[in-house]
């Protein structure tokens, strides 16, 4: 019994090293890739929002709109909704050529229904926000890997998502205790504001930067397909000569 908890504490130390290194690893290589650098950083920002929201969400059923644990479990039910519907929305996407631009405004949208509450702060925003938000989760977690399996050389890859788990650990964190500093500052509503302005003004100059990614991972997909279509058509040329 000793020596199996003992191979059991080795197993899980040599996997935390495993992922601490790949991690390490993975922050040089974002590093050094201005593009992969830009997606990493959106993000994270979006990683913010998102522990915010644990914050947030509850604040706003409690101590904005006073509609109690029932009007909370409402409102987590549109973010779920919201996020299912953001499922479909994000394979239609897909099709597109727009992955990392439409990753750029899925961010925006995590953000900025946070200053219509704090505007409006009623029933109806709260509801409509909760679902605008759980639709651009779907559409930010969907294409945000489908792109870096599209820039990222695969030898590269899990070193490169490894360090992405421990930048999205560190901005949920960063998230909720800022969320939670604001409004002991500031109020509920102001802190509300700041972290959507703040997220959203930060993600605008990053927009050139996902719309030049499509370009590079469109382009590479295209040069791949038409390899694939000349090799697909010499095969063909091939059989044809032999079967004569």
């Amino acid at each position: 019994m000793a020596d199996d908890k003992s191979a059991m504490s080795d197993e899980s130390t040599e996997r935390a090293q495993g992922f601490f290194v790949r991690a390490v690893a993975g922050f040089g290589l974002i590093k050094n890739d201005k593009k992969v650098l830009a997606l990493v950083l959106l993000y994270i920002l979006q990683c913010v929002v998102a522990g915010a929201s644990a914050v947030f969400t509850v604040a706003i059923a409690l101590q904005l709109l006073h509609i109690g644990s029932s009007g909370l479990g409402l409102m987590e039910s549109l973010l779920g909704i919201g996020g299912l519907l953001g499922g479909f929305v994000a394979l239609l996407l897909v099709e597109r050529s727009h992955l990392a631009m439409d990753f750029g405004l899925g961010v925006i949208v995590w953000a900025a229904p946070l200053i219509l509450i704090a505007l409006l702060p009623d029933l109806a925003t709260a509801f409509i926000s909760m679902w605008l938000i759980g639709l651009a989760n779907s559409i930010v977690d969907v294409n945000a890997i489908t792109i870096f399996q599209r820039i990222v050389p695969n030898e590269k890859l899990g070193r490169v998502l490894g360090a992405l788990e421990g930048g999205e650990i560190a901005g949920m964190a960063i998230g909720s205790l800022l969320m939670t500093v604001f409004i002991h500052w500031f109020g509920l509503r102001v802190g509300l504001a700041l972290i959507g302005i703040s997220v959203t003004v930060a993600v605008l100059p990053g927009l050139p930067a996902m719309r030049s990614i499509d370009k590079v991972a469109f382009a590479q997909s295209g040069e791949a397909l038409g390899l694939h279509n000349h090799r697909l058509r010499h095969f063909h040329h091939l059989r044809w000569r032999h079967s004569r």
